[in-house]
């Protein structure tokens, strides 16, 4: 039996800090589910910070990442459609990272 493959798409618009740290717990959580596979398909929304750069390296250790970079701002669901074409047997569509501030 194959396993199913779960794609989980991230668009992201200047999130540098933090597409580090949801790869690791993404991992972290399809590592505790068996009989998975998955890929995380990152959407990059033209950052003008170093969220590409830290991107293309999570891309390079781990093949399960693919990203795609676009060369101008694109409405959400219009870069989020690049990917269904790659996209596996479920997808799992993640709004787009968050900042929270405290003040």
């Amino acid at each position: 039996m194959n396993q199913p493959l779960v794609s989980v798409v991230v668009p992201c618009y200047n999130e540098q800090g933090n597409v580090d740290v949801l790869y690791e717990r993404l991992c972290a959580v399809f590592a505790k589910i068996a009989d998975i596979r998955f890929q995380i398909l990152f959407i990059d929304n033209a950052s003008v910070d170093s969220t590409q750069e830290v991107l293309r390296a999570i891309a390079e250790r781990d093949a399960r990442v693919k990203v795609i970079f676009n060369i101008r701002i694109l409405a959400r669901f219009v870069a989020l459609h690049a990917f269904f074409e790659s996209a596996g047997d479920a997808v799992i569509c993640m709004a787009v990272i968050c900042r929270i501030r405290l003040n």
